[in-house]
This record gives C-alpha cells, sequence and structure tokens, in this order.
C-alpha cells in the first residue's frame, strides 16, 4: 500500500512495521530502535499538533498518525 506524510513524500510499504521502518529512515537523524523512533515522533505530533499517539506497538503507532492526519493511506 502506499502513503503520503506531511512533508508530500510518498511510501511504500507491505506491512505498517515496515511503514514505520521507512518512516525512521526518512528522518534527519534516524532512531536506533523502531522503540526510540516512536518515541520521538509521538513527542513531534504532540508539539506539532497537540496529539496523542500511542506508542504501546507499532502498529497502533501508525494507526494513530493515520487517525491524526499525519499519513494518510493512498490506496
Amino acid at each position: 500500500m502506499k502513503y503520503r506524510m506531511l512533508n508530500g513524500k510518498i511510501a511504500e510499504a507491505d506491512s505498517l512495521r515496515q511503514l514505520a521502518e521507512i518512516m525512521n529512515e526518512m528522518v534527519m537523524t534516524p532512531a536506533d530502535t523502531l522503540e526510540e523512533w516512536m518515541k520521538d515522533s509521538a513527542e513531534r505530533a504532540q508539539v506539532y499538533s497537540g496529539s496523542i499517539i500511542r506508542c504501546t506497538t507499532v502498529e497502533e503507532h501508525i494507526e494513530d498518525l493515520i487517525k491524526e492526519g499525519f499519513v494518510t493511506p493512498l490506496e
């Protein structure tokens, strides 16, 4: 499935975990683990719009990013 990020970049991923890995690589300084990336991503989302993004699992994290409009599924 293809996804559009807020910055307009398009990513194609077969799973939400793969999307998280791709999104981690898109940031200026990628985190060493997906757990670290989720924490950083949630902090950025809260600063940007006040959104509360779960960091319990990668899948829930991406679901919240989609729900809050940071990521848009395209197909």
